[in-house]
């Protein structure tokens, strides 16, 4: 299982694997031993945890490299605080995890939540693998876009792969005149 097939659903407690799609969403099993499957509405909002970041003070960090710290804390003696740890502890754990992290934008029930998606995902999940996997694709993307820019520089405008030009449309699309009178019922 990879971050990029996890998400959070807001007003759904926990954390699901993405199994598929339909029409109208997702379709999503939870990660506990229950293993519920369900479909996601268009009105639910979704967030991918491989697209997760939290705010520094510098760039951005996402939620992987987080969890890669706490990974490595945890391996030399710290303690995952649970859900009902006090404000001040989540927020020693935060610095041991993260010195750096915007104080004002992260808040308490954010690292919570870090902690505890931590705490779930810790035996499915290996989290040094995500970080040179997304290191990769982002290299991968970069160079991608640069040669689209590069691509579309150099082409005109309304160039045809091909070689032939296109024209552009005239008018408004369906081939309809904005000063048309609109046709009367039953006439």
């Amino acid at each position: 299982m990879e971050l990029k097939d996890i998400v959070a659903i807001s007003g759904i407690g926990g954390l699901h694997h993405v199994i598929g799609r339909n029409k109208s969403g997702l379709i999503v099993e939870t990660i506990d031993a229950g293993k519920k499957r369900f479909g996601t509405t268009m009105q639910q909002k979704i967030s991918v945890l491989a697209d997760i970041a939290i705010f520094t003070s510098g760039d951005d960090v996402r939620l992987s490299q987080v969890f890669r710290n706490i990974d490595a804390a945890e391996a030399t003696g710290t303690a995952i605080p649970d859900a009902k740890t006090d404000n001040p502890g989540l927020k020693s754990f935060m610095d041991q995890i993260l010195p750096d992290y915007d104080r004002e934008r992260v808040y308490v029930s954010d690292i919570r939540k870090i902690a505890t998606w931590y705490k779930q995902l810790k035996g499915l999940v290996d989290f040094s693998k995500e970080d040179t996997e997304v290191e990769a694709e982002g290299a991968d993307a970069d160079s991608t876009l640069v040669d689209d820019k590069a691509k579309s520089k150099a082409q005109p405008k309304n160039f045809h792969p091909q070689g032939t030009k296109v024209a552009a449309p005239k008018g408004p699309a369906g081939g309809k005149s904005k000063t048309s009178t609109p046709r009367k019922m039953g006439s």
